[in-house]
């Protein structure tokens, strides 16, 4: 049998503060060191205390690790370590790195950032510093996309279809994912590309018939990615009942999509008087596991 204890996994989220005193410090590091400004730190606080004052992300990505960890021992029959690191949050992707390092034994690192489309603005900043850190130590085999894993589009429609089931009225597929600025992408960037993909595989999974797409967090700033969830909204309402809001840019639950999504854009979906629907996302399910099985299997088995 091949031996695979070599062999690890970075699971790789942006990550969040860890209480409301701590936003201050999280958006300097978002700021490379710059300190907000009163209004930023009051805006951003003021969202976190409105979704209970911390965000899920790091329990659900260790949660995460855990199932994908099982997920691998079962395919493969023997252990494969799957770590977390956080982009601009405890445990930071560098210290991750240390602990694989103390390890000594391994010398291969799948990395894969939890935003399966790749954009030039987002995922180097994942893939880059665990590199650096590993460099001399450990082979990094970066994951840059896997919007397209078998089984990822299932797993969406069949959240979707769940979500739907039983609602008498009529109802639109909103999917959305985080906008960008435009000027830091680069000209060939894929990230609208594999998004449209992205709906189009979902769509086909699950027969959608009534869809549309629009760009959220961030959306509506001079010089991002748009269409906006508003302008969105405005052009479908006349077309249902509820809509149904498919936040494929993200794997778990956080702020954008507790806040951004359920909360602003349930409030201006009432104020249309259409409903508003989400499907559980895929945090830490057995059918993401199986999903990021898929993502690994190539790094293992090529071997």
């Amino acid at each position: 049998m091949r031996m695979l204890k070599d062999t690890a996994v970075m699971l790789m989220a942006y990550g969040a503060p860890s209480s409301l005193d701590d936003v201050e410090a999280y958006l300097t590091d978002i700021k490379h060191g710059v300190k907000p400004s009163n209004d930023e730190l009051l805006t951003l606080k003021k969202k976190y205390a409105a979704i209970g004052g911390v965000s899920p992300i790091k329990s659900v990505t260790e949660k995460q690790a855990l199932s994908l960890e099982h997920a691998l021992a079962i395919e493969y029959g023997e252990d494969i370590r799957v770590f977390i690191g956080m982009k601009h949050a405890y445990p930071k992707i560098s210290e991750s790195a240390k602990r694989i390092r103390a390890f000594g034994n391994i010398t291969s690192v799948i990395g894969i950032a939890l935003a399966p489309q790749y954009s030039s603005v987002s995922i180097p900043g994942y893939g880059n510093p665990l590199a650096s850190a590993l460099e001399g130590h450990a082979k990094v085999n970066m994951v840059e996309k896997w919007h397209d894993a078998p089984g990822f589009a299932e797993m969406w429609a069949s959240n979707i279809s769940k979500c739907i089931a039983g609602e008498s009225g009529s109802t639109f597929v909103m999917f959305t994912a985080h906008s960008l600025p435009k000027a830091a992408m680069s000209a060939d960037d894929p990230y609208q590309a594999q998004l449209d993909e992205t709906v189009e595989s979902i769509v086909q999974a699950g027969g959608i018939e009534k869809y549309d797409f629009a760009f959220q967090s961030g959306a509506g700033r001079n010089g991002w990615l748009g269409p906006d969830i508003v302008s969105r909204l405005e052009e479908h309402k006349s077309e249902c009942d509820s809509f149904v809001f498919a936040p494929i840019g993200y794997v778990s639950d956080n702020l954008e999509v507790l806040y951004d999504l359920d909360t602003e854009t349930k409030e201006y979906c009432s104020k249309l008087g259409k409903g508003y629907l989400r499907p559980q996302m895929p945090n830490d399910s057995p059918e993401l596991s199986s999903v990021l099985v898929e993502v690994c299997r190539p790094y293992l088995e090529k071997r």
